[in-house]
C-alpha cells in the first residue's frame, strides 16, 4: 500500500517551529489563513506603535500581536500563540 502524503497543517515542526518573534518570522501561509474572528478581516503583524498603544490600553506589556486590517483592533500573541478570541481583543482607536 502506498504511503499517504502528509497534510501541510500537521507538519508542526516546519509550520510554526520555535519562533521567538511571531510577526517577523511567521509563515506567510499562516498569515494568509488567519483572520479576525468577528469581522473576518485579514490580520497582519502589529507595529511597535500599535504594541505600545495596546500595552497602554490593557495595562500589561504586549510584546507581540496581530492587528486587524483596519488597524482598530489588536489580538495579543502569548507564547507564540495568537489569541483570536473576541474577549482578548484590544481596541486601538
Amino acid at each position: 500500500m502506498p504511503a499517504l502524503p502528509r497534510p501541510v497543517l500537521f507538519d508542526l515542526p516546519g509550520w510554526l517551529g520555535h519562533r521567538t518573534v511571531f510577526g517577523e518570522d511567521m509563515d506567510a501561509f499562516l498569515l494568509e489563513i488567519i483572520c479576525c474572528p468577528v469581522t473576518h478581516q485579514p490580520l497582519r503583524p502589529a507595529t511597535t506603535a500599535e504594541l505600545t498603544a495596546a500595552s497602554s490600553t490593557s495595562g500589561s506589556t504586549i510584546s507581540e500581536g496581530l492587528t486587524r486590517e483596519d488597524g482598530r483592533v489588536l489580538y495579543p500573541v502569548r507564547n507564540g500563540i495568537p489569541l483570536l478570541i473576541p474577549e482578548e481583543a484590544i481596541a486601538l482607536s
